[in-house]
């Protein structure tokens, strides 16, 4: 089992070098992820599957950059999703880490749903629709329909997103625009409390960095 694992890291490793030209940031979240997880028992995760998560996603999402000046792949926000989620949070379901690597992919690129029902399965699939944006529906209407775990995800994919802000923050901040952000963000954790408390602490943690910031 052990060199099934090694097996699969070593591809997904030298998978994501080639796609993103051995990008210091995208690999070395991955080997934090990677020795996050070995740090304790796995016996009950399916590890070939979220590993083969986060290579397809890697695959679909090659063209794509974050929205500020370092220009850092998007690889790296799910990749610090499922940190957070593992690391945090403490989760370990498989389908449930495996959506967070997708859970913008049916938005973001050409990908379709039976794509990911074929490799991933129906549960998976499910998880990612939840996640995908349908504005048409309000915030308040989408989260009501989402599961526990979909509204898990979105806690951990919003905690990052804050995170990723803070980290790298544009180089005029837009007040209307970020305040529009805050409101929306404090909006969305009313509409998920009560899913995790870890990834809520995380949630308001950054949250309350963002408001104090943007009041200097």
């Amino acid at each position: 089992m052990a060199n099934s694992i090694d097996e699969t890291i070593h591809a997904v490793r030298r998978n994501l070098g080639s796609l993103y030209r051995n990008n210091p940031i995208v690999l070395g979240d991955f080997e934090h992820l990677i020795q996050v997880w070995k740090q304790e028992n796995r016996r009950n995760v399916n590890f070939d599957k979220i590993m083969a998560a986060l290579d397809f996603a890697a695959f679909k999402h090659v063209a794509q950059v974050r929205n500020h000046a370092d220009w850092v792949p998007y690889i790296v926000h799910p990749l610090r999703v499922v940190l957070l989620l593992w690391e945090e949070a403490g989760f370990r379901k498989s389908d449930l880490l495996a959506a967070a690597f997708l859970h913008e992919i049916l938005e973001d690129t050409k990908t379709v749903s039976a794509e990911i029902e074929a490799a991933f399965g129906v549960e998976v699939l499910q998880l990612v629709e939840q996640l995908t944006l349908r504005p048409e529906l309000g915030l308040s209407v989408q989260t009501d329909k989402m599961s526990r775990e979909a509204k898990a995800i979105k806690l951990a994919d919003r905690t990052q997103n804050l995170r990723d802000l803070l980290d790298h923050p544009p180089k005029v901040w837009q007040s209307g625009k970020v305040a529009r952000f805050i409101e929306n963000s404090q909006e969305l954790l009313r509409a998920l409390e009560g899913v995790n408390l870890k990834l809520e602490r995380a949630y308001m943690a950054a949250l309350d960095n963002l408001i104090h910031i943007n009041r200097i």
